[in-house]
């Protein structure tokens, strides 16, 4: 058993990148384990503001957003990010626009921008496909790690429109703030270790 700490998995807010984390068991994103027993009425609106952070859902547009990410991110699928790139690519019929993942495109337009335009979204495990979901780019996941996989399609031809607010609601039990960490509040609801994989939402 482990526990995993990684990057804010749901914010609007700057500064939450630094001074939020998620925690879980034994896995990466949807992977992991956060025991989630019940939901703060509150809590998600320290993260976004529902009312206008959450877009309505995005119907048309002009292409698959492809997104870039640094590595597989303990994806067993494919052995590199290339052969994942590769399969989407050879999958679908639409046009496709890559964007790199931020270590490795210098110079790339603002996410919001290549989301204005896009139809869908494809996302291997990467934190991004939170961002498509709050932009109402529906996301297709290709592996469980993907942190909406449970909100997503899993098909590259298929695209599913869930009710995003209740899984949103979830997110944000799944994280917290560095005074929570310090107070122990964190560990009051990580142990002991109960409930389901992220990925497993909804099941």
């Amino acid at each position: 058993p482990y526990i995993m700490v990684n990057r804010v998995l749901l914010s609007t807010h700057p500064r939450h990148v630094n001074d939020v984390v998620a925690i879980s068991w034994d896995g990466f994103n949807g992977r992991g384990t956060f025991c989630v027993d019940d939901i703060t009425p509150g809590r998600l609106e320290q993260f976004i503001n529902p009312q206008k952070d959450v877009a309505g859902w995005r119907k048309e547009g002009e292409y698959m957003l492809l997104c870039g990410q640094a590595d597989v991110g303990r994806c067993g699928k494919y052995s590199t990010v290339g052969e994942f790139y590769r399969y989407v690519e050879a999958t679908t019929n639409e046009q496709v626009v890559f964007r790199p993942h931020p270590n490795f495109g210098a110079g790339r337009p603002p996410l919001r921008t290549h989301l204005n335009s896009a139809r869908v979204s494809c996302v291997l495990n990467s934190t991004v496909a939170v961002d498509s979901l709050l932009a109402g780019v529906p996301v297709i996941s290709l592996d469980e790690g993907n942190p909406v996989h449970a909100a997503a399609s899993h098909v590259i031809s298929d695209t599913v429109f869930p009710d995003r607010l209740p899984f949103f609601r979830y997110l944000a039990e799944c994280q917290y703030f560095y005074g929570e960490i310090e107070s122990g509040y964190f560990w009051e609801r990580l142990n002991p270790k109960r409930g389901e994989r992220l990925c497993e939402y909804g099941h």
